[in-house]
C-alpha cells in the first residue's frame, strides 16, 4: 500500500494549527487515537479525518502517547506527529 499524503485539515483552519500526516502509520495511529480517546458519535476514518478539530486531535495524540496501549515504536511515532504540529500565529486577528 502506497502512502497517501493528507494535508490536515484541507479546509482553512481558523485555529492556526496544521497537522501533516505523511505515512500510513501516522494516519493509522492518529485514527486509532481519535477513536480510543475522543468523544465522537461516529467512527473516525480516513474519509472524515480532515473534519476533526486539530485541538482535539492534539489532545487525543497526547493521551495516546502516554497510554500503555501502544508499543514504544508507536509512542515514538505519536511523539513525532506531535513535534511536527505547526501553529500559525498569523491566522489570529
Amino acid at each position: 500500500m502506497t502512502a497517501q499524503i493528507l494535508q490536515f485539515p484541507k479546509k482553512p483552519n481558523n485555529d492556526g494549527y496544521r497537522i501533516s500526516l505523511y505515512t500510513d502509520d501516522e494516519i493509522l495511529l492518529t485514527i486509532i487515537a481519535l477513536n480510543a480517546f475522543g468523544n465522537y458519535i461516529v467512527k473516525i476514518t480516513m474519509a472524515n479525518l480532515i473534519d476533526i478539530d486539530p485541538k482535539s486531535v492534539i489532545q487525543c495524540l497526547e493521551q495516546a502517547k502516554t497510554s500503555d496501549l501502544f508499543s514504544k515504536k508507536a509512542q515514538q511515532i505519536l511523539e513525532q506527529i506531535l513535534k511536527s504540529v505547526e501553529y500559525n500565529i498569523e491566522s489570529y486577528p
